[in-house]
């Protein structure tokens, strides 16, 4: 029982302590997630050298400018769904490797235009 104690202050010491820029938001699919006036859905597809989905692989957004980062994990099919403010640049981590894209999302509601 001590042991159990234990583990749960921990627990709960590091839900308290984590950092407020960290948020753990993110959806697959079947969630069926749509952008809001605000923020886009950035879909992001994770695969291997062989172009096969990487399904369980932590994946990273982080908002270049004040460093807010989203956390996942891409889903059976290797993609994860990220809500995220418009008008803003991200860096995109997967799994060990940092920095593979950097994308800015646009405030167009109608890009390539």
């Amino acid at each position: 029982m001590k042991y159990l104690l234990t583990i749960l202050f921990c627990s709960l010491y590091l839900l308290l302590t984590a950092q407020n820029d960290t948020i753990v938001e993110y959806w697959h699919v079947k969630d069926k997630k749509q952008p809001t006036a605000k923020a886009v859905l950035l879909r992001i597809n994770v695969s291997n050298l062989d172009r096969r989905k990487m399904p369980e692989v932590p994946v990273q957004v982080v908002q270049t400018g004040s460093g807010k980062v989203w956390q996942g994990v891409t889903g059976r099919f290797g993609e994860v769904l990220f809500l995220v403010p418009k008008d803003q640049e991200y860096r995109i981590d997967a799994g060990d490797e940092t920095g593979i894209e950097t994308i800015r999302v646009s405030n167009d509601p109608t890009p390539g235009k």
